[in-house]
């Protein structure tokens, strides 16, 4: 399967349990992904940025929540299904990994934009 990407959307579609599935990059998955993992944003974006698998399962679960939802489709996996799902691209096609973290990315800093983050101040008026 080609893998497919919409930065402008952090949208990435991948096969994972054996049909192709669009994992959503999207504010609310990041905040669905904090509150799975008990920790505050600057914190998960911390553990998301490690390259650690075991961080970015929970976020990818969030992400194929988000779409799924998004589409008003029934979620058919759960959190252990991700897992499983992710440990088989990890393992058998790890080339995929690379669009996966490209949208991630892409999705983190477009939310950056949306939010102000990393953008500089206005300089102040001389007095």
């Amino acid at each position: 399967m080609t893998i497919q990407t919409q930065p402008q959307t952090g949208d990435v579609t991948l096969e994972l349990g054996g049909r192709p599935r669009t994992v959503g990059f999207t504010m609310g998955a990041l905040l669905e992904y904090v509150g799975l993992s008990g920790v505050d944003l600057q914190d998960a974006i911390e553990r998301l940025t490690s390259g650690n698998p075991d961080a970015i399962t929970p976020l990818v679960y969030c992400g194929l929540k988000a779409r799924r939802k998004v589409n008003a489709l029934p979620a058919d996996f759960d959190l252990e299904t991700a897992r499983e799902w992710i440990a088989e691209v990890l393992f058998t096609r790890p080339d995929q990994l690379t669009p996966l973290m490209e949208a991630l990315t892409a999705s983190f800093q477009e939310l950056g934009n949306r939010m102000g983050v990393g953008q500089a101040s206005p300089a102040p008026e001389p007095a």
